[in-house]
């Protein structure tokens, strides 16, 4: 089973519940026992146990029996660490991070765009109104020009043209106000995205320290395996990056165990890559143990 890396975005995908125990009465049931914990896990003798239990339940829910005991045939479940396992729990923490700041970073570009596209709309708002009023201005300039041409205006239109110019003056200053909001939000803008480029920075640096250590892992990481040898079945877990993490490869390998090869759908329990979100076996996984008994 191998790691599947990613670039970036990580998508999770809900697996349909089973909602019934099909018969698959042809398979014989299974039986393991826990035989050695390596202590370098940090992992209590509790959380493994109960990791088999789901493990085995969700096969077991599956209707096929798979129970701990402790006959000659049981499978010999071991954990072994070895530097797989600090690498696993890396890269989760690296998806963890990728995760975490791609939603920050999609938020915040849409945000952005909202805020730059209303500073765009505001801008022409105000840049449409300086141009009227600059109209206006010109010609009440010209009627002012033309009185003092005359050698003055009548009181009346002194005071309508004095009147007129205080509003002038006023929707200037307004404007002008406008004008300098407008300014500092496109500074505010400007550091907002010089901020979003960073985080997109860190997210380029997270993801290529991701793929930097699953390249070092090569193609063959593996997390675990089932092996058959004559009587004796084994079980190893490599790497793990927490207890749903380590369950899900615990019932990976039980599959493996009543039969099973990898069936082609990414969302599978049984998939190659060992990929799935959860430990319960899917529609495609039982299809596939489906088979195996009418091939059988």
């Amino acid at each position: 089973m191998r790691l599947s890396l990613f670039i970036l975005t990580l998508s999770f995908c809900a697996l349909p519940a089973i909602s019934h125990a099909a018969d698959h009465s042809c398979i014989p049931p299974l039986t393991y026992r826990l035989a050695f914990v390596d202590q370098r896990f940090a992992v209590s003798a509790e959380s493994v146990t109960q990791a088999l239990k789901d493990a085995s339940g969700a096969w077991s829910a599956a209707g096929t029996p798979v129970t701990q005991g402790n006959s000659t045939d049981a499978i010999a479940i071991s954990l072994l660490y070895d530097e797989r396992h600090p690498a696993r729990q890396a890269l989760r923490t690296i998806e963890g991070v990728i995760s975490t700041n791609s939603a920050t970073y999609e938020f915040r570009r849409s945000a952005l765009d909202a805020r730059t596209a209303a500073h765009k709309a505001n801008s022409a708002l105000v840049a449409t109104a300086s141009a009227m009023l600059e109209t206006i201005v010109t010609f009440h300039n010209m009627a002012v020009d033309s009185w003092n041409a005359r050698g003055g205006a009548t009181p009346e239109k002194a005071a309508e043209l004095n009147a007129t110019s205080a509003l002038l003056q006023g929707v200037t200053e307004t404007l002008n106000r406008i004008s300098d909001t407008l300014n500092r939000e496109a500074a505010s803008i400007n550091m907002a995205v010089a901020d979003t480029n960073q985080l997109a920075r860190t997210l380029n640096q997270a993801v290529t320290t991701y793929n930097t250590i699953g390249a070092e892992q090569g193609t063959g990481f593996i997390e675990g395996t089932y092996r058959r040898m004559g009587i004796d079945k084994k079980i190893e877990v490599y790497a793990f990056a927490d207890s749903k993490d380590l369950t899900r490869i615990l019932a990976h390998e039980f599959g493996h165990a009543l039969g099973l090869e990898h069936v082609a759908s990414p969302t599978a329990l049984m998939y190659e890559k060992n990929s799935a979100t959860d430990y319960f076996p899917t529609t495609d996984d039982l299809s596939a143990l489906t088979a195996l008994c009418v091939t059988s």
